[in-house]
């Protein structure tokens, strides 16, 4: 079995997610669920970034969370050594990301507010090695 926490405008709820995780029962994998309808909607969770923001502010350790978002959807999808790793041979698929201290506001599917502290931005991303983006203010 596998977990994907569906993070998506219905499918989230603080009052389950919370006291589940406290007991150490964590998602397999985290995903947006983001559709066009609702991609620009505040207070919504628009990208992956903002969703690993949200999972850290709810006390998930960070490795794990890129565990849930990289090796683990991988495994899922049975392309473990090809994507989700940085291993020889692999795709070559890459994302910085730098954690800055923010203000955000998250709110789950029944209307409760969480106030997060911090949020993930990305600095450079790299496909298949090839540099595809990379943030004004990030040098290698």
């Amino acid at each position: 079995m596998i977990f994907d926490a569906a993070n998506g405008r219905n499918n989230f709820s603080f009052r389950v997610a919370l006291p589940a995780i406290a007991d150490g029962f964590l998602p397999d994998i985290i995903s947006t669920d983001v559709t066009k309808e609702k991609l620009f909607a505040p207070p919504f969770v628009k990208n992956l970034p903002s969703l690993m923001a949200k999972y850290r502010m709810m006390g998930v350790e960070l490795t794990d969370i890129v565990r849930m978002v990289t090796e683990n959807p991988a495994r899922a999808m049975k392309m473990e050594g090809q994507i989700g790793t940085l291993a020889e041979g692999a795709s070559g698929d890459i994302t910085i990301l730098k954690e800055i201290p923010k203000q955000v506001v998250y709110r789950d599917s029944l209307g409760q507010e969480m106030t997060g502290d911090s949020l993930f931005v990305t600095q450079m991303t790299v496909c298949d090695g090839e540099i595809m983006y990379s943030a004004g203010d990030f040098h290698t």
